[in-house]
């Protein structure tokens, strides 16, 4: 399916409508809208202004370029990975408590906003910095695969599980995170590790180089 007119389903709450061939979704007159999904078409151009109950946002896997949810103060959850986003404006979205937006073109994303957050998902981007000093409710963080050398997780004490290899941290301080699961750093700098705050880290991946301090 290529095409597709919902101009006169006004009413709708709940429009699913992935993995067909769309390149223009037209979704202006669905006010009522609260969960939308159409990930995996070819849309390169998606206006959410007039969808002010959004709730979830799904657009992963596709084309997208910018996208502008200044006007969703409602969204709790987004998927907008595997898309090719330079820049995402999050400033607005204070009730976000999901964010994917891994594999985009990412130079900068700020979170200092979305103090609700609790699933961050920014992996394979062009990231260099990434403040997560007001994210005091985070449990999983996915930031592999960007350009990090500094990650501070020091008032994220709720995290289980962290994903930032690939990057390069030549230190990474995990004592306040007692809580943590999994913990995936290979492909750093990082010449040891202390893991002796972390009774509960079972997976564990890191370089052969770096050296455990238990």
């Amino acid at each position: 399916m290529k095409e597709l007119d919902v101009s006169k389903c006004t009413k709708l709450k709940d429009f699913i409508t992935d993995s067909n061939q769309l390149r223009d979704l037209d979704i202006s007159a669905l006010e009522e809208l609260a969960v939308l999904n159409c990930s995996n078409n070819v849309i390169s151009n998606l206006d959410v202004s007039h969808n002010l109950k959004l709730n979830t946002l799904n657009c992963r896997i596709n084309t997208i370029e910018s996208i502008d949810i200044s006007r969703n103060t409602e969204l709790e959850k987004i998927y907008l990975d595997q898309n090719r986003l330079k820049n995402l404006d999050l400033s607005n979205n204070t009730r976000l408590v999901y964010i994917y937006v891994g594999t985009n073109n990412l130079i900068g994303l700020d979170v200092s906003k979305n103090t609700l957050l609790t699933q961050l998902d920014c992996h394979n981007n062009e990231l260099t910095s990434l403040n997560l000093s007001n994210n005091s409710e985070l449990e999983t963080l996915n930031c592999e695969r960007n350009a990090l050398s500094e990650l501070d997780v020091s008032n994220n004490t709720k995290l289980t599980s962290i994903e930032c290899g690939f990057n390069i941290l030549t230190e990474l301080d995990i004592s306040k995170n007692t809580l943590l699961y999994r913990l995936s750093c290979k492909y750093n700098d990082l010449a040891t590790l202390d893991i002796s705050n972390n009774p509960n880290l079972e997976v564990k991946i890191y370089d052969n180089k770096t050296e455990l301090i238990s």
